[in-house]
Formats: C-alpha cells, structure tokens, sequence
C-alpha cells in the first residue's frame, strides 16, 4: 500500500480539483466553517480548519463527529458551511454523521460529505480506496487545494497569510 500512495494522491488531485474550485467559491462566503471527522478523518479536519484560517481568513472549525453535537450543532445556519470527512472505517459513527448530516440541512446550513471509495453513502467527493493507515494522507490533499482556491476567491495570496510566521519564537 504505502508504494501506491503517489498514485493514490495524483488521483485525489485530478478527482478533487474540479469539485473544490466549485466548493471554494461558495466557502468564500461562509460566515463559519465546521469539519468534522472521526478518528483518523479527524485529523484530516484538523488540518483542513488550519489551512482554511491561514490562507482564507474564514473561521473554521475541527470537531470529532460526536463531540459536535454537544454545543456547536446549535451554531447551524445558512451563513455556516458543514463537511463531512468519513472514514474508511466509520464502524457505528455513520449513522451520527447521517443524523448531523440531516440537521444541518434542516438548518439550511451548507453540508458537504467527502467519503472514500467501497463505502454506502451518498457524497460530494469520493475519494480512492486507500489502506486505512493512509486515508489521512490522502483525505487532506483536498482540502489544500480547498484552501489555496478559496483564498484566490477571497483576492488573498495563499503563499502570503496574513501575520503567519515561518518560524516560532
């Protein structure tokens, strides 16, 4: 697996390029921004909430699936984007990720489900089946692009964020 994960990561590039470009147009205007993983996707929402502060200047957020929906769910609206980051091997949270996935509708918030190939589930961006051990590697490769293009949707330069250091002192 781990010499096939170049071509994976081609791939997710390709795969994802045309969807993100869309995707970062509609983020350009979001108000807020919750990714929400569980296990290893989140650390891939980690990530991604990162970028998506320092290049774009928009407040995102990473929460554990479940940890979400004890406070933070109730911040859903029309002006906050949702994406879901499942797992290769969701186990019992695929159904949390649906019952979110439903609220955040209802509150006319903007859901987005990235998921990888072989699982039942109805997403946005179906990513290549990837051994477990590096779906991360493969899930954030996405969200730089998601990040680079919303900044360009924002007139910011990705390769210049605003008061970011190199270097911590």
């Amino acid at each position: 697996e781990l010499a096939r994960l170049p071509d994976s990561l081609a791939e997710v590039v390709g795969l994802s390029e045309g969807f993100v470009r869309g995707l970062a147009q509609e983020l350009a205007g979001m108000r807020h921004v919750f990714l929400l993983g569980y296990g290893p996707s989140y650390i891939a929402a980690l990530e991604a909430s990162l970028k998506l502060k320092e290049t774009s200047g928009i407040h995102a957020e990473a929460y554990s699936i479940r940890e979400f929906r004890h406070g933070p769910i109730s911040l859903l609206d029309k002006d906050v984007a949702c994406v879901f980051i499942i797992p290769p091997e969701p186990g019992d949270c695929l159904e949390v990720f649906e019952g979110v996935g439903a609220e955040a509708e209802a509150s006319g918030s903007h859901a987005t489900v990235i998921s990888h190939k072989g699982l039942d589930v109805e997403a946005d961006l179906v990513l290549p089946g990837t051994a477990h051990a590096f779906a991360t590697a493969v899930e954030v490769v996405p969200f730089q692009l998601l990040a680079y293009y919303t900044a360009l949707e924002k007139s910011l330069d990705p390769d210049r964020p605003r008061r970011l250091r190199k270097v911590v002192q």
